[in-house]
């Protein structure tokens, strides 16, 4: 598991929960001077042994890749008052609500 520091989110070229970037570990073809390589530089990396569990922090943008059959589950928990979250978002499982705005405000600077 790969996992980015949330002020790293500007250079993972993020649209939504997903990023453009389909090979995080091949920067062959990077300038290693770009945002993104620096924020690949300066991830976490995380080895999980059959039977390990991983907490993931809100807002903490991560990769996780299987070389072995393997199970993946997600939790996710509101622990803020409802109304951080959309009215829609059940179980907590979006950004809250100032998190998405943050993010929003982000994309439209890199716009400009």
């Amino acid at each position: 598991v790969v996992v980015f520091r949330p002020e790293a989110v500007a250079a993972l070229d993020l649209s939504g929960s997903s990023s453009s970037i389909v090979d995080i570990d091949n920067l062959d073809d990077v300038d290693p001077d770009s945002p993104f390589a620096r924020a690949r530089r300066s991830a976490f990396e995380v080895d999980l042994c059959p039977g390990e569990a991983l907490f993931m922090p809100g807002l903490w943008p991560h990769n996780a890749r299987a070389d072995d059959p393997s199970i993946a589950v997600n939790v996710f928990w509101r622990n803020l008052p409802a109304a951080h979250y959309g009215t829609k978002d059940l179980y907590g499982n979006r950004d809250p609500l100032l998190a998405e705005r943050a993010l929003a405000l982000v994309a439209q600077a890199q716009d400009v």
